[in-house]
Order: structure tokens, then C-alpha cells, then sequence
């Protein structure tokens, strides 16, 4: 993912999963913040087995609204024993 100035702001795992020639198929992605608004490229690379053979796309695409970042999570509670002392 780039910002509207090129940088890199964010890298995204992509599950691999077998496409064979002539098909389609939609890899969904979970992109997590903080990203402020603005307009962004994604771009996709991907490899059908070639090392030396890359299929690349971009999309570019506007956040209208901030994506937040993700909540923290609690602290961890071991140790911690329940009921009455």
C-alpha cells in the first residue's frame, strides 16, 4: 500500500491459494490502521510457480475517513485466582 507520495505505508499478507490459468479469484485482505485519509495505491504481486515470472496490479483507491488502529488488548489476567480470599 503507498500513500498519494509513493511511500510504503502498509504490506498486507496475501493467502496463497491456487488460481489456475483463465480463472478468477478474489483474495480478500484485512488492512488495520492508524492510515489517515487520503488517496492510496494497492499493489498486488503475485507469482503462478515462475521465479521469474511476476503478474503485478494496482488499484488506486480514496479513504474517505480514517481507518483507526486496532484496540489493544486486555492485559493478560493469569495468576489472577477468582472468588474470596
Amino acid at each position: 500500500m503507498r500513500d498519494a507520495t509513493g511511500r510504503k505505508v502498509a504490506e498486507v499478507p496475501i493467502e496463497e491459494v491456487v488460481v489456475l490459468p483463465g480463472q478468477t479469484r478474489i483474495l480478500p485482505i484485512t488492512l488495520v490502521g492508524p492510515l489517515p485519509a487520503g488517496n492510496y495505491t494497492a499493489l498486488a504481486v503475485l507469482n503462478y510457480g515462475d521465479p521469474s515470472r511476476d503478474v503485478a496490479a494496482d488499484l488506486p483507491f480514496t479513504l474517505k475517513s480514517p481507518l483507526a488502529a486496532p484496540p489493544t488488548p486486555p492485559p493478560s489476567q493469569e495468576g489472577e485466582k477468582g472468588g474470596t480470599p
